[in-house]
């Protein structure tokens, strides 16, 4: 019985997780793409630490990764500075990334091998 109670608290926490992130990651992805340029240097110089909280959480970088390829080509010398400050720290989080496969299955790679 004790065992039954610890199993739902934890689907409890991880649905919970789930919900959090699905709420979060979209408002994160959606910095990228601000008008803003301080926005998006400020999106870009706290990359690694956003990587680094959401690594673990299957599927979340499958929608960081293609934005941080996005400030690193930024139209702004500022934000293409400070996402590159993080280039070392993101690559080394060793978390995977899907990469586009011309069969039908999915390929995973590290974050390192998708961004070279």
């Amino acid at each position: 019985e004790k065992a039954s109670s610890i199993s739902n608290d934890l689907e409890t926490i991880f649905s919970g997780i789930d919900a959090l992130v699905k709420r979060i990651l979209p408002l994160i992805v959606a910095t990228i793409d601000d008008r803003s340029w301080r926005v998006r240097w400020t999106a870009a110089s706290k990359f690694a630490l956003v990587v680094q909280a959401f690594s673990k959480l299957d599927g979340a970088m499958d929608a960081l990764v293609p934005a941080y390829e996005k400030l690193l080509q930024d139209p702004e010398a500022e934000v293409r500075t400070a996402a590159t400050f993080n280039l070392s720290e993101v690559a080394r989080t060793g978390a995977l990334v899907s990469v586009d496969a011309t069969t039908n299955q999915e390929v995973r790679v590290p974050v390192a091998q998708r961004l070279v």
